[in-house]
């Protein structure tokens, strides 16, 4: 059982994956039982679980579902629905639906706030997913960087932002960042990665999908902010 450990005076008006609005809105609806295709699944988290507040990609003809955004061939946004569960042994919250459990996806219509942003985000700007994690980003991420060991060294950044837990493209297959030392919250600095290596100093990229959302308001890195379709 957790303890409430401190009080906020003004408590947040939303968290990631809440309903911000009462706006008519589209949704691909989870079940046990798909009528287009005639399976018994339909829309079900796979295996590893899915992120609330996140974007993923599924195939309405079989019901799939994945967390990398440029899978399938439609998007929709993860709302929190009560879905997730704590599976960590004395965990306190979570943001994971596991396996196997039904996901109502936001396709269209609604006001959503997102989980946090990798860096400063202006308003009205398009809203991006980070092809591993389904994390909102500013777009196709595309760095000078080098890895020595596990720490990625960026020195410039030519377009978008790294996002944590997402995967690095131009070092060893399966690189992905694990978190921020210092710098620039989704720009210049150092970064933990996963996997060992040398990498010379060139060009790295993450990849992202474009979603078709845009953003309600600017925000700054570390923040949630209201998107829409």
């Amino acid at each position: 059982m957790s303890f409430q450990k401190s009080v906020s005076f003004f408590p947040a008006y939303y968290l990631p994956g809440d309903f911000v609005s009462t706006n008519p809105r589209q949704l691909a609806v989870g079940s046990i039982y798909n009528t287009e295709a005639g399976s018994t699944f339909n829309y079900l988290a796979p295996a590893g679980g899915i992120q609330v507040g996140t974007f993923v990609s599924f195939d309405p003809a079989t019901g799939a579902v994945s967390q990398n955004p440029s899978t399938y061939s439609k998007i929709g946004f993860v709302p929190r629905t009560w879905m997730a569960v704590i599976a960590d042994y004395l965990g306190e919250s979570s943001y994971t639906i596991p396996q196997g459990l039904p996901l109502n996806l936001v396709v269209k219509g609604a006001d959503m706030a997102s989980q946090v942003w990798p860096a400063n985000v202006a308003a009205d700007s398009e809203v991006w997913a980070e092809n591993l994690t389904g994390m909102p980003t500013t777009g196709n991420t595309s760095i000078t960087g080098s890895i020595s060991g596990t720490t990625l060294t960026v020195t410039a950044i030519a377009a978008g932002a790294l996002v944590v837990n997402g995967a690095l493209a131009g070092a060893a297959a399966g690189t992905v960042i694990l978190s921020q030392v210092d710098g620039t919250p989704g720009g210049v600095g150092t970064y933990a990665v996963n996997i060992s290596q040398t990498v010379a100093s060139g060009t790295l990229t993450q990849p992202a999908t474009d979603t078709g959302w845009k953003t309600h308001g600017s925000a700054v890195a570390g923040d949630v902010t209201i998107i829409s379709a």
